[in-house]
């Protein structure tokens, strides 16, 4: 839900975020070995390949739905889990502070090259994945959604304050 809201408040604040996150891939053996470990910084900002995070697909709409049924009807969030009705339930995500210090460090590099031009020749990375374990950094683009309410026009892009707050249903 949190991501949700940060995802709005780029666009309808026009101010730029830096949204990171880390995924660690665990096989089933025991012990657990590491199979894949992806960090990943993504800039929201109302601007051209500025893509949000739904249309990248960072942001699970139906996983969100459940993150905030969990915190506002626990007992309904008990029963639709119970019903197999939650996605991802039962798989928490380790993290790891090597790796998201790491993962910080890559956002604080894209801020410094927004603020000061120190990469010339590439510029500004929308969205940009380490991948730990092979050690490359991929810059992934992403296919705008001409319907998305958030970046596919910019008509919500610098609004501001709106009620409901973001224009987002209780």
């Amino acid at each position: 839900m949190g991501r949700l809201m940060l995802n709005r408040f780029a666009y309808y604040y026009a101010t730029p975020v830096f949204e990171m996150g880390l995924a660690i891939e665990v096989s089933p053996a025991e012990p657990p070995e590491i199979k894949a470990l992806d960090g990943r910084v993504t800039v929201l900002a109302p601007a051209v390949n500025h893509i949000c995070l739904l249309c990248r697909g960072v942001i699970n709409p139906i996983m969100a739905r459940d993150e905030a049924l969990k915190r506002t009807n626990p007992s309904e969030y008990e029963r639709q889990k119970a019903e197999a009705y939650v996605l991802g339930e039962g798989n928490p995500s380790p993290s790891v502070v090597l790796f998201t210090t790491g993962v910080a460090i890559m956002t604080i590099e894209e801020l410094v090259h927004r603020l000061q031009g120190f990469r010339e020749n590439v510029g500004a990375v929308a969205q940009r994945v380490r991948k730990f374990h092979l050690m490359t950094d991929r810059h992934q683009g992403a296919n705008l959604n001409p319907h998305c309410p958030v970046c596919g026009t910019d008509e919500c892009w610098g609004r501001g304050d709106v009620v409901p707050f973001l224009n987002q249903m209780e």
